[in-house]
């Protein structure tokens, strides 16, 4: 996603991620219009396109990052179920190598105010920050951008957009 530039899919995914609550079913119910909503793409663009641009992040979801199954029902609610990648079993909830998106970054509606490398920049420093154990990592723009395949340029750009929001030092 962070490649292809594919900021619609990667918040949809973290979204539906938040909106998962551990069921045995590894399902989620969405509503397309509260989406569109939650991806703050109703108010810039009219309904349709709206409505197309998640329909095409959904597929993408599930055919390209195969992070998902969709089950579309007359008259109902899409039902999302997650999958763990890349070997397509029912999602569960990682038990290490994992970090959590602390409720501030919705709150605050940084998932609307981002630029697209703040938002994994966010990521990237809440994952190394806790696997930093207090040590300073930030200079390490050469490692950082080989471990996650992000240019050095779009790492800088999106740490340096953190900085201004007096997110990290």
């Amino acid at each position: 996603m962070l490649t292809a530039r594919d900021e619609i899919a990667f918040d949809l995914y973290l979204i539906l991620l938040k909106k998962f609550d551990g069921n045995s079913q590894h399902a989620i119910e969405i509503d397309h219009k509260t989406l569109r909503h939650d991806l703050g793409i109703d108010k810039e663009l009219s309904h349709a396109s709206a409505r197309d641009k998640m329909k095409q992040a959904l597929r993408r979801l599930e055919e390209e990052y195969r992070l998902i199954t969709r089950k579309r029902r007359f008259f109902m609610n899409t039902l999302v179920t997650l999958l763990n990648y890349p070997d397509k079993t029912p999602y569960a909830s990682p038990q290490e190598k994992y970090c959590a998106i602390p409720a501030e970054y919705w709150s605050y509606g940084w998932n609307k105010t981002f630029s697209f490398p703040e938002k994994y920049c966010y990521l990237i420093n809440l994952s190394e920050g806790r696997a930093s154990r207090g040590r300073l990592w930030s200079g390490y723009f050469i490692g950082l951008s080989k471990k996650y395949n992000i240019s050095e340029d779009s790492l800088s750009k999106g740490m340096s957009g953190l900085r201004r929001f007096n997110i990290i030092d």
